[in-house]
């Protein structure tokens, strides 16, 4: 008999692309902590933002589409103020995220994304 694996593997479009992100001692510091708590509200923010969408347009859900409108709103806050920390902290006009640059402006952007 041939094993077979009773663990479901993510399909292709889901398994991780790239690299696993390295923590090494270069990025124990304040600006790689605001960066990666800049990045978790820009994750939250969409995370709530597709809750609401989702659940708004299904009957009976519209009280738990309000609690991840009011969750979305609550990110937003705080992905503004700490994109404006960023910028009063570190003047820089870009952040890095892994190999790749961000402009702080964009970041702003998606602060606004409508909740």
């Amino acid at each position: 008999m041939r094993y077979q694996s009773r663990v479901k593997r993510a399909s292709e479009s889901l398994e991780p692309t790239g690299d696993t992100p390295a923590m090494g001692p270069e990025h124990i510091n304040a600006e790689e902590e605001l960066v990666s708590r800049i990045w978790q509200h820009v994750y939250g923010l969409r995370a709530e933002l597709i809750a609401t969408l989702r659940l708004s347009t299904s009957e009976g859900f519209e009280a738990q589409a309000e609690d991840h409108r009011q969750a979305g709103l609550r990110e937003q806050k705080g992905l503004r103020k700490l994109v404006t920390e960023y910028t009063e902290t570190f003047g820089e006009k870009l952040i890095r995220h892994g190999e790749t640059e961000f402009a702080v402006e964009a970041l702003a952007r998606l602060a606004n994304w409508q909740v």
